[in-house]
Parts: C-alpha cells; structure tokens; sequence
C-alpha cells in the first residue's frame, strides 16, 4: 500500500522504515527523556513531597506533510512518551503509515489504544481543524510555510507549537575526497544522497559545494556523478512525476541548456530519456533553490570556508550537510555551516538516514512539550535569600 502511496521503491521504503525506527529504540527513547531533563518517575504525577514532576499536554495534535513517509511518527512517540493523548491528521498524499503504525501501537501495547487516534481530513477544512487547535495543549505541524502559517493563526499564545516547515539542505564535499581511487565512491555517495526519496525530504541535500584543488577538478567530477545517478535509477528508480513537475525539470533543463550557450563553463549533465535525473555545475555560483526530484546543482569553491557567504541569504530555511570532508577539517567545516543555521551533520551518503530522531530542525521536542512542575520546600532559614538557596539544592535532592 506504501508503494501505491508514495510511488517510492520498495527497498527505499524498506530502509527508510527500518531505520526511523531502529533510531526509536528503547535506549534511544531514554536518550531522549535525559536529554530533556525528565526522570521516568516525573511523568507519575506529583510526589508526596516538593520536587519536580512533568505534565504532558492535555491533547498533542500532530499534522503531518505528505513528502516523506514516516516524518511524523517520531512526534507521535514523544507525545506518547510523555503520556499525552495524541489525534494525528495523517496526509491525504500518504495516508498509509500513520494509519498502520496506530494499528500497531494498539496490537503490541493494547493500554495505548484509547490515547493515539490518526484522521484523515482534506486540509483547509476550517471547522474540523478550528476544533482542533481549539483542543489541543499542543501542535506539531510538518508542511509548507503556508499550511505552518495557518496553524499558528489559530493558536492561542500559551498553546505550545512546533513547527517544521520548509527546509533546505546541502553537501560539501572537500578536495581530499576528490583524489582519483576516491572521486567514484564520493558520486555514489552524492547520488545516493539526491536519489532517496528523490529530493523529497527536507534532510536530502539539493546543493553540492564541491572544493577545487583535488586530483579530480570539479568539472572532470561532473562525469562520475553522471555515471552514479544512472546506477542509482537501476537500484531504485525515480517515482513517476505528474505532467506539471516533468514540464517544470524540461523547463528548467531548457533554460540552462540557454544559459550555457553565453557560458561554456556551466556544464550540463542529464539522463538519457526523461527527465530521471539532472546534475548542473555552475562556476559562478549562482546559489538558486532549482527544482528537486534528482536535479543536483554542483557549485565548485576554491575552500569550503566559502560556502557560509553563498547560502547566507537562506540561512533561515537550511537545516542539514551532508559532510565528504577528512576528519581533521571536519570541526573547522561544522563550526562555519553552523553559523549559518545548519543544525544537523553527517557523513556524505547517509542523507536519508538520520540516527538522532529526537532533535529534529535543532528542536528539543520533549523539553519543549512538557511543563516543569516545581514544589517548593519550606526555607529552612527563614530568609529570603537563604530560602532560595537551600530550597533550590533540596528540590533537586528529592526529585
């Protein structure tokens, strides 16, 4: 049914599924709770003396996008993870795995059942989801920054909201990767990167800062990406596209194919037939958010340092880098992406296949759902500055 939904390849499907949740594991969901400052216990109400406990949200409504199977289900289990109720709006545009992961829950842990319901509303549908954000204690949207602007409107200002909207990510791949026993294998991470889910994913890098100074020049680098996107459309092929997104990439391919008469340097790789893939090197580095669905625009630099000043302008919508760096560069490289938003880092290939659920978009879900409950201890000194003090070190004693 997945595959109907999505038009994704079973095996992407098949990896992106066991690896959401193989990140979601017992130590991890512990990891999680630590993270956010909760013991366990705290979630039992309140104790027989002062300390601190947790609530959790009286209603958690989670709204999930239709671009990638599975994005939301981590906000499902943090909800539950702190004993909240959860009513989740699953896409019309993949309403399968929400629905299956619900039956699940009720299946394997039977107690859960009457705390996690999944919808199916047409979005826009202004009463159901005015009700909704009537209800709820707190809203998490994933979706464009449109469908994220109308779910704040209708929040009252105590209402806790987390938002992922639109998002870009990026590669940067330095010229030490880029020697010639190792510039094949930097493609086919590139390649796999750009082809899981096609670009879809918020995670999926659609920019690829490519250092210069290498064994292999970025230009000479285009014809090995070329070959690791045609291997890539083997092992899992692109989804098909409705008539409007193909005539978009024809578009889009036309007006570089333009662009390079006047600039011989720009180079222009693409499938054979259709419009299955698109890579672009640009020397002027005109930084454009392009098209998705497997159109890599490559932009050489003469050191990575450079690449802060090149996507500054969009530092409010990026969020991952995907990293082809040696190991003694990677702190300086991490330090700089970091100054201009980036909040998520791995290694080049490993795009789609986040290990750290938890803290999605540089957000503490947890900590930022709950309510600290403090139950303060009667000063023992009877000042007020000795108050504070002894009560602050007695309140976390007795937690």
């Amino acid at each position: 049914m997945l595959r109907q939904a999505t038009g994704y390849p079973v095996n992407t499907l098949d990896a992106g599924i066991r690896g959401l949740f193989g990140s979601m594991d017992t130590a991890s969901l512990l990891g999680w709770l630590t993270a956010a400052g909760i013991r366990p216990a705290q979630l039992d109400g309140p104790p027989t003396g002062p300390g601190i406990w947790v609530l959790a949200p009286r209603l958690t409504a989670v709204i999930a996008s239709g671009n990638l199977p599975g994005a939301a289900v981590p906000s499902l289990v943090q909800a539950l993870l702190l004993k909240s109720p959860v009513l989740a709006k699953a896409s019309g545009d993949e309403p399968v795995l929400l629905p299956l992961y619900a039956r699940s829950v009720a299946e394997i842990a039977p107690e859960l059942k009457p705390f996690l319901a999944v919808h199916c509303w047409a979005g826009g549908n202004t009463a159901v989801e005015d009700a909704v954000a009537a209800t709820a204690g707190a809203l998490v949207a994933y979706g464009g920054n449109a469908a994220i602007a109308s779910w704040r409107r209708r929040l009252r200002p105590n209402q806790r909201f987390l938002a992922y909207g639109h998002r870009i990510s990026l590669a940067a791949i330095s010229r030490e990767w880029l020697t010639h026993d190792r510039a094949a294998d930097t493609a086919a991470r590139a390649a796999r990167d750009a082809s899981t889910y096609d670009q879809q994913g918020c995670l999926s890098p659609r920019w690829f800062f490519v250092e210069s100074g290498g064994e292999v020049s970025p230009p000479a680098w285009m014809d090995h990406l070329a070959a690791a996107l045609a291997a890539e459309e083997t092992t899992q092929p692109r989804r098909t596209l409705s008539a409007g997104g193909s005539a978009a990439l024809h578009q889009f391919r036309a007006t570089v194919e333009m662009q390079a008469l006047a600039q011989p340097d720009l180079l222009l790789r693409t499938s054979r037939r259709g419009t299955t893939w698109t890579a672009i090197l640009d020397p002027r580095c005109r930084v454009q958010a392009g098209p998705l669905d497997r159109t890599l625009l490559v932009y050489p630099v003469e050191d990575l340092a450079d690449v802060p000043a090149l996507v500054e302008t969009w530092r409010d919508a990026l969020i991952s880098a995907s990293l082809g760096v040696e190991p003694g560069r990677l702190p300086g490289v991490v330090n700089a992406l970091t100054s201009c938003g980036i909040t998520r880092f791995t290694a080049l290939g490993q795009a789609q296949t986040p290990q750290e659920a938890g803290f999605h978009d540089g957000l503490g879900a947890l900590a930022a759902l709950a309510r600290y409950v403090v139950w303060e201890p009667e000063s023992r000194s009877g000042s007020a500055e000795g108050g504070m003090a002894a009560g602050s070190d007695a309140i976390f004693q007795l937690q």
